[in-house]
């Protein structure tokens, strides 16, 4: 007999693995695909981008599927890689779609400045205009008409409290649509916007002015968001422009120029420079904005609250969650954003120590879970959505029920008995999903 032949010969090598199918393609951070091809049994290493994923992120189903769970902090699309004791084969790019969970990673970029003496926190970073350089927020903002105050003419300034502060100014990545009040995506769609062209904004600042200013009033919008990007930046220049905007989810009682919330009204301001149309006084160039002044009533300046605005020009728009705080939970804030390095770390700071704050619940709804699907396979339900991460609880019809697997960012699953219908919300630490139909 030949060498090698017959019974006696060495086993035969296995077989290279092999990847033909990614479902679905593209997703949220967390999201879990699954793999399909051959020779995929005993994975050793599973990498997404170049990253090794622990075992925890992969279930191998026999010869021919993986359920892989994309890393709940990606940044980045990439590549899939399975390597068995055969090889490694790719599997096609995965595509990385924005998530609210996406942008908790990314570090916040601190500013203290003199302007005004504030100290603003931007995320993402940039923020303000590179023409002008003014320590200004991005956002709009409330500020009492007459700035330079405490001069007994009734300017609505606080003892103490001649510039307002600032500790946060945010913009935020389009994801965080989907989160925005239902008042606020209502309004949107009155105005006929469409939502991609709205910004997301959120600007914090203390109680400069006093809670009701009759005659005088205050300014709704502040430099920097409706200054106009192509204007020079040096020598004269006025701009007039025709607002249209209005307040939402505010507290009872709080009026803009008597409009209550939920009613857009038109209004006027000017961008200028070099001198102030009105007065002829020099503003060494800088663009700033003035017009007409629309009067606040109905705060408190001894308790913190919050309310969403949305302004329009044309198609430019801006839905933006004004934070308003009392003296205590400001100096609260600023030591907060001193210590936050990511967006995340400054919401579960805000809401640990500004807890009962209004505002401060607004902004962490921001960041709830949201569950858009659920899906059954035998006993097993997943339930897939965004910011699901650190899951605490499944919720059937309210009530909490067993077999909780909190899987991903993306992706959590619960064990129910076959024939099991109802609603079904999932519970995190920053809050609780609608309801989703379980049939």
């Amino acid at each position: 007999m030949l060498p090698g032949c017959g019974g006696g010969g060495s086993a035969r090598p296995a077989s290279a693995p092999e990847i033909t199918a990614i479902t679905p393609a593209s997703g949220v951070p967390g999201a879990e695909v699954v793999l399909e091809g051959r020779a995929l049994a005993g994975p050793t290493r599973l990498t997404f981008a170049g990253r090794d994923l622990p075992a925890g992120r992969f279930d191998a189903d026999g010869d021919s599927r993986i359920r892989v769970r994309i890393p709940d902090d990606a940044q980045d699309g990439g590549v899939i890689a399975v390597s068995t004791a055969a090889g490694t084969a790719q599997a096609p790019a995965f595509t990385l779609l924005p998530s609210r969970r996406a942008a908790f990673p990314k570090a916040l970029e601190k500013i203290t400045g003199t302007y005004d003496s504030g100290t603003w926190v931007n995320f993402p970073a940039g923020g303000r205009s590179a023409i002008y350089n003014l320590l200004e927020p991005t956002a709009p903002v409330f500020h009492a008409y007459h700035p330079g105050g405490e001069d007994g003419t009734g300017s609505g300034n606080r003892p103490g409290h001649l510039f307002t502060r600032y500790s946060l100014n945010l913009k935020l990545p389009a994801p965080f649509q989907e989160a925005l009040p239902a008042s606020v995506k209502a309004g949107i769609a009155d105005a006929g916007l469409n939502p991609a062209d709205v910004d997301i904004l959120c600007a914090s600042q203390d109680y400069q002015y006093d809670g009701v200013t009759p005659d005088l009033g205050i300014y709704l919008f502040r430099p920097h968001y409706w200054t106009d990007p192509g204007a020079p930046a040096t020598g004269k220049y006025v701009q007039p422009h025709t607002l249209t905007a209005g307040i939402f989810e505010a507290d009872a009682g709080v009026t803009i120029d008597g409009h209550a919330p939920g009613v857009m009204f038109p209004f006027g301001i000017l961008t200028h420079g070099d001198q102030d149309p009105l007065t002829k006084e020099p503003l060494d160039s800088q663009i700033l904005v003035s017009g007409n002044t629309q009067p606040m009533a109905g705060f408190d300046t001894g308790a913190s609250t919050g309310l969403w605005s949305l302004t329009r020009e044309g198609t430019r728009a801006a839905a933006t969650l004004h934070l308003l705080f009392n003296d205590g939970d400001q100096a609260a804030l600023d030591g907060i954003t001193a210590a936050s390095g990511t967006l995340q770390d400054l919401v579960t700071a805000m809401d640990k120590a500004v807890g009962a704050s209004r505002g401060t619940r607004m902004l962490k709804a921001l960041f709830r879970p949201m569950a858009s699907s659920a899906t059954r396979s035998g006993a097993t339900v997943t339930l897939a959505g965004t910011c699901l991460g650190g899951a605490t609880a499944v919720l059937l019809d309210g009530k909490p029920v067993a077999g909780l697997k909190a899987l991903s960012d993306a992706v959590v699953r619960v064990d129910l008995p076959a024939g099991t219908t109802g609603k079904l919300q999932v519970v995190t630490p920053l809050g609780t999903s609608d309801p989703v139909q379980l049939d």
